[in-house]
């Protein structure tokens, strides 16, 4: 599938009803997500490049960091902080707390070869050492 979508000429990966754009996944997720077979509202093509996003979109998820911070307020702080930012330890003291997504970077198409080649690299390692 990689082959076939890197072969095609510029306007394909450019083209509305693909699911890249520019060699990287677009923002919008495909309808289809998940499916492992083609759907009928789906042409070869499109299949393929739903199969592509959802691969670079899963690289990019393992490739992410969560960032959570918590901080212990004190009793008269607490009437002053949105109470969906607040929550209660076991200790029945008020935390005000924030979670961050970071480094969230789309993966490019040429990614898929790179980590293929990787993967191959490995198997064969593997198979030197058993």
């Amino acid at each position: 599938m990689y082959l076939k979508i890197k072969g095609s000429c510029s306007d394909l990966l450019n083209n509305s009803n693909l699911h890249l754009v520019d060699g990287y996944p677009r923002n919008e997720i495909p309808v289809e997500i998940g499916k492992h077979e083609r759907q009928s509202s789906e042409t070869e093509i499109s299949y393929m490049s739903r199969k592509i996003w959802e691969f670079l979109v899963a690289l990019s998820a393992k490739d992410f960091s969560v960032m959570v911070v918590l901080q212990q307020l004190c009793e008269n702080a607490v009437p002053l902080v949105p109470s969906e930012h607040i929550i209660m330890g076991l200790n029945n003291k008020s935390y005000i707390f924030s979670v961050s997504v970071i480094d969230l970077d789309s993966k490019p198409l040429n990614k898929v070869e790179k980590v293929y080649n990787e993967n191959q690299e490995m198997l064969k390692a593997y198979a030197v050492n058993v």
